[in-house]
């Protein structure tokens, strides 16, 4: 998505206001938060140490 940013302030030339910048920078940080946590999950999914196909207790 951010590699779009470009793209996407053209597309809102003179329909984007400061609101909305503000709304999107709050949706993108969410977004942001989001991928690092799904990573994090990932990385403790694949550790060695835990069993294979069990959630830790």
């Amino acid at each position: 998505m951010r590699k779009k940013t470009p793209e996407l302030r053209e597309a809102f030339i003179g329909r984007f206001t400061e609101h909305h910048a503000f709304l999107l920078t709050k949706m993108l940080a969410r977004i942001d938060q989001l991928s690092a946590d799904i990573a994090d999950l990932e990385r403790a999914h694949q550790r060695p140490d835990r069993p294979s196909g069990r959630p830790p207790r």
